[in-house]
């Protein structure tokens, strides 16, 4: 009893202390008081992301402490925008009050903070309405709006953003909405409250838009990520260049000219698609990033998982990229926005495309080895008839080869000629002329227009895209002109018409000139002589001594002339392709209840392309094929022309048309503030319908009188005297039809805002999937869970983390095989030469079990957010393993539908089966950040890392032919995309007849696990690829890095984004061994002085061919490919809108951004651009974007 006694003496002790510190901190507190709300006061907090309590303490620091709050009352899930400056403190407290529903009283010159709703308890009830925008002013649709503390009242917001509900004066209004922070309102003495309301950053994104329904993130169990508008917005030629670089498991691979195409957590396939389905409003397209235009795009959602993305079935399993596009917004007036820009490329890099050594040294290393690695040339243009014409065409030696022919062979030239005539080639040098005849800096234009708004019931977007492209090439050009409209009405009060249309048309004229004619030119073959006439390069087709000679000896050959010229070949060419795409959505969505609406939408799209390739005789192609079809009579000499001199036209066209037709039930709603179900089911029905013709061409065409001359499908006699051959007249035609039946259904459920499960199912069927049921129709499934730990009470004391979300998902999506088919495929071949009628060849035998194939897929992540969303990320752990892969295996020789070689007795025969197993497996890693750094210096930064292992798990072969591994191919246990190599055994000596002793050493390769070793000549034909080659590595990057980052200060912006590929081999470019009378040696000559590298043959035993067609399959040719690339840098300035706003303009923004700007790599060669091709070189873009 004493102890509870002492116990209560203490306390009331304690109570006495208190009081007494109360009231001495109010006696001494009254003089500060009495005046704090004195206009005089003045208080200043700027601050985006404050809490009520750190508010009113803010206030309570700069008035001196005269405030004072019950703890209890205040609730710190509310967060303001507060932006005073110097305002007066009852703004000040308004501001901070209101939204928490509290209020501030004065009371014996103190101040008191309380529930606002304390205040009169007996207020009636009033209509509030108002409408609800984001922070463009664009209305959202589907904002709640309850009354704190009473679930019983509530409501959404219509299409407009407009809403209606009761409440007293001093209830606290919530507004939220998926992807939005939260707001607060008491109404007070308002009867119409508008709400404009903010993203929330640390939800990251938060709408995920699958295609089939909208929903948020915080709902969502898939793993997905979101490019949302800030990232668009950017300068960009395609809507591909936004996605390089900013998502985690997604891999670009981008070629010189800059096309870009992805990988979504590595490959699945062997034969089938492997580009992931690309979804514009919902609907599949056939087109490509080609036909979008890039500022119409309004957010992009990247599906990567079964739950994610297995709504889409049959074509999801290489991944789903869905793009919205942008809208008109209702009640808004008339916008005009305008974006002009210029891209200006780099010249380009001749000497990495080239990848040769000087004239001088060319000629050195010619001179050194002719008569030395090789014989003497096998041309005698002596005494000329068929047969050494056929030789003329065969032979094409270099220039200095000519020279060593006519010297050495021929005694046609003395040997002081000979060495003249070399001198002279040294002295060359063809790059300025190859700069100024085909190549040009490349120059892009585009230049884009976009009107939209809307009325109550309707709103229109419109877009006009022109975009011309001068290519790296002369001559080739093309225009893009490009219209988008989207719309939608409220037809009725409970029915909704959206429709959009795009039409788009490419003009592009072409020389026809390719960097393969480029690398044909040694460094001293000239293409203008001295007095800039058309220098003769017809060694780069034919023996011209020995042509000539032949011409001289007949009468009536229809062109004397059968020269080359590489630059007169590109001013002859005239070639024109036409592409005309279409695409028509219209969509009708009815309200049958809260909630619950029904869809139906239909989307057809066509695309048609037509190439006219007119050449006239100016060409070598003309010419040759003229000339090549006249018969000779020997005896007589005399050139009889089969075909009539002129130009000659081909043209071809394809064409698509595609339908989808997808009828649809959505339901989403929320029950009693705790139940959230959105549900999706319907069926969808869709074709694809693709024809091709190749027209006869048609010979002495005349542009100008549209003339032609008329050829007959008979045999003719050419200039080699084949009695039996036939001039091209023929036309070739192709159509492929694909169908495909739907029926799909996802529901997700949500428990106070903290537990969600997801599930979908789909079925799919198809015309070119087997008859069989238990084939055809094939169950795509997918399960989820996801769980909101940051809504559990037990952490509600952390305060630092705002957002933490396990989730895991299970299930399977599929893929289609279009190369094959269950039934037998042929083809027409044209007709017989000796049986003279039509005849046809399987193409594929059918396969009447073949099925779809398979991808089940596990998925195991968590997002975060941290410290109101200056920090945010997400883990991912995924495993896809894929069945069913259609892949050509190994089976008994009577079984077999084709033979892999000629050599059936090692290879066995081969079907195209549902047969092979391929696993991915991989991690992916994003972090996020948004940070004041400075006065007024923002900075946001994101940072991907993902890893992949890919493994072929199941593919029996009895046998790999040793070359079909040289070039990255599947193999049981290993990846797909695997590197091989021979390993180099050194020199082995053989017996040579070349040489004087008899024995010559010549390089050897070891052919099996057990060290024994073949001459790279004599490589047994039945050792397996698997034995002989050696497993180096990967081509493709199982490491992958990205990092995008923006500073801001004021209008100024600075961003940046670079990637990483690590972990992956490339072969380098190796010495190729120049024959010296028909190559050019390449600058990696050098390489022959390094140990371990084949040197140069000592004798003729092996001919520099087989050393030119193994040395870049040796080992010590891999190299590792790590790179990283500064992929863009940008910097972007915007006029201040107190300046633009007495114009009347909304937006003006110049930009200036660079591409591709430099690459750190291993070695001095592009892995990813081998020398000889081009690479990728920066490009500066500079331009504008104007609104009003």
């Amino acid at each position: 009893m004493r102890k509870n006694d002492c116990k209560a003496s203490r306390m009331q002790s304690r109570i006495r202390l208190l009081t007494f510190l109360f009231t001495l901190l109010f006696v001494f507190a009254l003089p500060i008081a009495a005046n704090v709300l004195d206009d005089v006061k003045r208080v200043t907090i700027v601050n985006s992301d404050i809490s009520v309590r750190e508010a009113l303490d803010e206030v309570k620091k700069q008035i001196g402490g005269a405030l004072m709050y019950q703890s209890d009352i205040i609730n710190d899930k509310i967060r303001l925008n507060l932006n005073l400056k110097n305002a007066p403190l009852n703004k000040v407290l308004n501001e901070i009050c209101t939204p928490a529903g509290l209020q501030f009283e004065l009371e014996n010159g103190y101040i008191l903070i309380v529930k606002a709703k304390e205040r009169s308890q007996s207020n009636p009830r009033k209509k509030i309405k108002g409408i609800v925008i984001d922070e463009k002013g664009e209305p959202l649709m589907g904002v709640t709006i309850t009354i704190e503390g009473d679930h019983s009242r509530g409501t959404i917001t219509d299409e407009n953003g407009r809403y209606e509900l009761e409440a007293s004066p001093y209830d606290l209004m919530v507004f939220s909405y998926i992807g939005m922070k939260k707001e607060y309102v008491t109404p007070r003495s308002d009867t119409e409250i508008n709400m404009a309301m903010q993203e929330n950053a640390k939800m990251l994104g938060d709408v995920v838009v699958t295609g089939f329904q909208t929903i948020s993130k915080e709902r969502a169990t898939g793993a997905f990520d979101i490019i949302k508008q800030a990232t668009l917005d950017k300068p960009s030629t395609t809507i591909a260049d936004r996605l390089v670089g900013r998502i985690a498991g997604v891999q670009a691979s981008t070629t010189a000219d800059g096309d870009i195409s992805f990988t979504i957590r590595g490959q699945g396939t062997l034969q089938s698609d492997k580009e992931p389905l690309i979804v514009v409003d919902g609907f599949p397209i056939s087109t490509g990033f080609s036909s979008i235009n890039p500022n119409d795009v309004e957010s992009i959602s990247i599906l990567k998982d079964a739950a994610a993305a297995s709504i889409w079935g049959a074509r999801a399993s290489n991944g789903v990229i869905v793009i919205t596009t942008k809208k008109g917004k209702k009640g808004k007036g008339l916008t005009v926005a305008v974006d002009a820009q210029v891209r200006i490329g780099s010249k380009t890099d001749i000497d990495y495309l080239r990848n040769m050594l000087s004239s001088e040294e060319v000629v050195e290393y010619q001179r050194n080895t002719f008569g030395t690695y090789q014989g003497l040339a096998k041309y005698p243009p002596s005494n000329p008839n068929s047969a050494t014409l056929g030789d003329a065409f065969q032979y094409r030696y270099t220039q200095a080869g000519v020279l060593y022919n006519k010297y050495k062979n021929l005694n046609e030239i003395s040997e002081s000629e000979y060495n003249a005539g070399l001198a002279a080639l040294a002295q060359l040098n063809n790059k300025k002329q190859i700069e100024d005849e085909l190549l040009r800096r490349p120059v892009y234009q585009q230049y884009n227009i976009t009107l939209s708004g809307g009325s109550e019931r309707m709103d229109n977007y419109v877009s006009l895209l022109y975009g011309y492209d001068i290519t790296r090439y002369q001559k080739n050009n093309s225009q893009n002109f490009q219209f988008d409209y989207r719309g939608n009405t409220k037809l009725l009060k409970w029915l909704d018409m959206s429709i959009s249309a795009t039409a788009r048309y490419k003009k592009s004229n072409q020389s026809g000139a390719s960097s393969g004619e480029i690398t044909d030119l040694a460094p001293y073959d000239m293409i203008r002589n001295t007095d800039g006439s058309y220098a003769d390069m017809s060694y780069l087709k034919q023996y011209a001594d020995g042509v000539n000679s032949v011409l001289n000896q007949f009468t009536n050959f229809p062109y004397s002339d059968w020269s080359y010229n590489i630059a007169r070949e590109v001013n002859g060419r005239d070639i024109t392709n036409k592409t005309l795409n279409g695409r028509f959505q219209v969509g009708f969505k009815a309200t049958i209840l809260e909630g619950l609406t029904f869809d139906t939408k239909f989307q057809y799209e066509y695309v048609q392309q037509d190439t006219r390739n007119l050449s006239s005789d100016d060409t070598y192609d003309v010419r040759n094929t003229i000339n090549m079809y006249s018969t000779l009579d020997w005896d007589t000499h005399k050139a009889t022309p089969n075909i009539e001199k002129g130009a000659i036209l081909r043209e071809n066209k394809y064409t698509t048309d595609a339908y989808n037709w997808r009828n649809q039930i959505n339901f989403n709603r929320t029950f009693a503030e705790r139940h959230a179900i959105n549900f999706v089911g319907g069926i969808e029905v869709s074709q694809n319908k693709a024809k091709s013709r190749t027209f006869a061409p048609i010979y002495a065409y005349d542009d100008e009188y549209l003339t032609s001359y008329p050829i007959q499908n008979i045999k003719v006699e050419d200039i080699y005297g084949n009695k039996d051959s036939y001039i091209n007249t023929r036309s070739s035609f192709s159509y492929a039809l694909q169908r495909y039946f739907s029926a799909f259904a996802n529901l997700a459920y949500t428990f106070d805002d903290k537990y969600s499960i997801s599930g979908s199912y789909r079925t799919d069927a198809s015309n070119f999937i087997s008859d069989d049921p238990k084939y055809r129709y094939s169950p795509f499934w997918s399960v989820g869970f996801s769980w909101n730990m940051t809504n559990e009470n037990f952490m509600e004391s952390i305060h630092w983390l705002d957002y933490l979300r396990p989730r895991i998902t299970y299930g399977r999506n599929g893929n289609a095989n279009t190369t094959t088919s269950m039934y037998p495929l042929i083809e027409m071949m044209g007709i017989g030469r000796i049986s003279e009628v039509p005849y046809a060849r399987f193409t594929a035998y059918g396969n009447p079990a073949m099925s779809w194939e398979h991808t089940n897929t596990v998925n195991i992540g968590f997002d975060w957010s941290m410290f109101h969303g200056k920090f945010y990320g997400k883990f991912d752990f995924y495993n896809k393993k894929g069945t069913d892969i259609m892949a050509d295996v190994s089976v008994p020789i009577a079984s077999g539908q084709f033979i892999a070689t000629d050599q059936i007795a090692i290879t066995g025969a081969r079907i195209t089966a549902n047969a092979a197993e391929i696993t991915n497996r991989g991690i992916e890693l994003e972090l996020g950040s948004s940070l004041p750094i400075g006065k007024g210096v923002h900075w946001n930064g994101n940072v991907t890392l993902a890893y992949n292992k890919n493994k072929v798990d199941k593919f029996y072969v009895n046998y790999i032919d040793k070359s079909d591994m040289l070039s990255p191919t599947a193999v049981a246990g290993y990846n797909i995309y695997g590197l091989w190599a021979y390993r180099y055994a050194g020199l082995t000596e053989v017996n040579s007849s070349t040489s004087g002793s008899g024995k010559s050493k010549v390089p050897a390769v070891y052919i099996d696990k057990e060290g024994n070793t073949s001459p790279i000549n004599s490589i047994p034909a039945e050792v397996d690829g698997r034995d002989a080659l050696e497993y180096m590595g990967t081509t493709v990057a199982p490491w992958t890095i990205g990092m995008s980052h923006s500073f801001s200060y004021n209008e100024w912006e600075l961003s940046f984004t670079m990637t990483g590929k690590f972990g992956h081999k490339f072969r380098q470019t190796t010495f190729n061994y120049a024959d010296p009378l028909t190559s050019i040696p390449n600058r990696q000559y050098s390489q022959l002085s390094d140990e371990g590298v084949m040197p140069m043959p000592t004798d003729k035993a092996i001919a520099l061919g087989t050393y030119a067609s193994f040395a870049p399959y040796m080992d010590y040719n891999v190299k590792s490919a790590n790179n990283v690339r500064m992929q863009e840098l940008s910097l972007s300035y915007s006029v201040p809108k107190r300046i633009l706003n007495r114009w009347g303009i909304s937006r003006l923004t110049c930009y200036l951004q660079g591409n591709n700007l430099f690459t750190i790599k291993a070695t001095d060669e592009d892995p990813e651009y081998s020398y000889g091709s081009f690479r990728l070189q920066p490009t500066y873009t500079i331009g504008v974007k104007f609104a009003y």
